[in-house]
C-alpha cells in the first residue's frame, strides 16, 4: 500500500455543515459500510470497484467504527454485524463514558458471536479537562 499505511478506518464522515467550512460540498458516493465492502473486494479478488484488476497483493487491515452510545441503541449491534459482514477485520468505538451501557453493548455483541469475528478496540480519550472528565 502507499506509503506503508495496510490498516484503513472506514468512516461516512459527518455533515460539511458540521465543519470549520460549512459551505464545502459533500460526497457521498460510498456509505461506511460500502467502502468496507469496496476494500474487502479489492484485497480478497483484486479488483477495484469498476471491475477493473490490481496486480499485486493488497495488504490492508480493514476497519470500522461502532457508537455503543447513540440511539435506537438495539440498532447499534445490527449495524456492527453489517459492517463485519461487509468485510471489518477490527472496530474502534466511540470514547466509552458510560460503563454500564458499554458492558450491555457487548453482551449483545457477544451473544450475536460478533466479539468471534472482529477485533474489537475501545474508544479511550485521555480528558484535556475537568470538565471533560465530569
Amino acid at each position: 500500500m502507499a506509503l506503508g499505511v495496510k490498516n484503513i478506518l472506514c468512516l461516512s464522515g459527518d455533515h460539511p455543515r458540521l465543519g470549520d467550512h460549512p459551505q464545502a460540498k459533500g460526497v457521498w458516493d460510498l456509505d461506511s459500510i460500502q467502502l468496507i465492502q469496496t476494500l474487502k473486494q479489492m484485497r480478497d479478488e483484486r479488483r477495484l470497484l469498476s471491475g477493473n484488476e490490481i496486480r499485486g497483493e493488497v495488504p490492508i487491515f480493514i476497519g470500522a467504527a461502532a457508537n455503543p452510545f447513540a440511539d435506537p441503541f438495539e440498532f447499534r449491534v445490527v449495524r456492527l454485524a453489517k459492517k463485519v459482514k461487509a468485510g471489518a477485520d477490527f472496530i474502534q468505538t466511540q470514547a466509552v463514558f458510560d460503563l454500564p451501557r458499554f458492558k450491555r453493548f457487548m453482551e449483545l455483541v457477544r451473544d450475536q458471536g460478533l466479539d468471534e469475528q472482529v477485533h474489537i478496540l475501545s474508544g479511550v480519550i485521555p480528558p484535556k479537562s475537568a470538565g471533560m472528565a465530569r
